[in-house]
């Protein structure tokens, strides 16, 4: 696996745990609030660490290189909104109805499939052409030694529905 695939399928991995979480919504007796919220956490853990991940190995890469310069506005937007959406989410009061979280991991989803369809359409090709074999290996390296310690959100979101 290679370090694009890797972005995607950690991407697509979160995508797919934020439709089960909203799609549970709709079925309340499979999961109490506090569930939804701890599962939510999770997600919102992976998502930040994605991005950070992103911002500190792999765009000053591409910065370095003169690439992306312009579109960069456009990456952090992108991320603003989601952490925006996640800050939001966290700090919601456990006395504040259910459906406004729903609202907000809905709000989540569109825009993380907005940053999915960016990446794929914009910074990996770019990154795939600008960055060699050597550089894409360790970038990888370094992701995988990064979100070594997600191993609580893992267990979280591989629990049930």
């Amino acid at each position: 696996m290679d370090l694009f695939e890797y972005l995607q399928t950690r991407m697509g991995y979160v995508i797919q745990h934020l439709e089960r979480l909203i799609t549970s919504f709709d079925d309340m007796e499979h999961l109490d609030r506090d569930e939804m919220i701890q599962k939510g956490g999770a997600i919102f853990d992976i998502v930040v660490s994605t991005i950070q991940i992103e911002d500190n190995l792999l765009y000053p890469k591409l910065r370095e290189k003169g690439l992306l310069l312009e579109e960069y506005g456009v990456i952090r937007e992108l991320q603003q909104e989601v952490e925006d959406i996640i800050e939001s989410s966290v700090m919601m009061h456990v006395d504040e109805p259910s459906f406004e979280f729903r609202d907000n991991l809905q709000a989540l989803h569109r825009c993380l499939l907005k940053y999915r369809r960016f990446d794929e359409k914009v910074v990996f090709p770019v990154a795939r052409t600008a960055l060699g074999h050597h550089e894409m290996r360790d970038v990888l390296r370094h992701i995988q030694e990064e979100t070594s310690h997600e191993g609580k959100a893992e267990r979280i979101l591989q629990t049930p529905f």
